[in-house]
């Protein structure tokens, strides 16, 4: 231990109330830590050198810019003055595995930084919005052609199987479609027999009445 003068020994040595559990940290002279009693109020699980596991984050020393180890060795903790109980410093929500970090203030976002974020956001939106859209089109047009063929198909197979041509009343079946005739996926409209060739209606090249 350093050399102190008298009245700064003497506070070093005054009793400090524990936060949490009310106790009296007594930190004791390298000469008085002997008995049975000083070793456990020293080195227990709310002597003096507990609290040597708990790093304090955010502490440097001006004079070496290193990283205070103990918080009972920094002469001018903030908030919380020298915790030389265990328990206090987990209470003041620093661990044994948290590292050691400068202070740092935290500032807000300015509004010239906030306006370059939006502009970039713009332009990411006008480049992929327009091929999302186009995207989007392209399936439901390969939708309504794959619709056309299947719904063509089943007047192909209705005819064979009953010598006539059907209406799409007489292909809503489970028999041939289980779950309903599909509508156009680009209109939303239902589909029309030509009465001409027995084929689907329309909906050829981009045109879905």
């Amino acid at each position: 231990m350093r050399r102190r003068g008298a009245a700064a020994r003497k506070r070093y040595l005054a009793p400090k109330p524990c936060q949490i559990r009310a106790c009296l940290i007594r930190p004791a002279s390298p000469g008085v830590d002997r008995g049975p009693y000083n070793r456990r109020r020293r080195h227990g699980r709310h002597g003096v050198d507990a609290a040597a596991w708990f790093r304090a984050p955010g502490l440097w020393q001006a004079a070496q810019a290193q990283p205070t180890l103990l918080y009972r060795s920094h002469p001018a903790l903030p908030l919380v003055s020298r915790l030389d109980c265990a328990c206090c410093a987990v209470a003041a929500g620093f661990s044994k595995t948290m590292t050691v970090s400068t202070y740092a203030r935290r500032r807000g976002f300015t509004l010239f930084e906030l306006l370059c974020v939006v502009i970039v956001l713009g332009l990411l939106a006008t480049l992929i919005l327009p091929r999302a859209v186009a995207a989007r089109n392209e399936a439901a047009e390969k939708g309504c052609y794959h619709n056309r063929l299947l719904i063509n198909s089943a007047i192909e197979r209705y005819a064979v199987a009953n010598g006539t041509y059907p209406t799409l009343g007489d292909l809503n079946v489970p028999e041939y479609f289980p779950q309903g005739i599909p509508t156009c996926p680009v209109s939303g409209n239902a589909y029309t027999i030509d009465g001409t060739t027995q084929q689907i209606q329309g909906h050829a090249a981009g045109v879905h009445p």
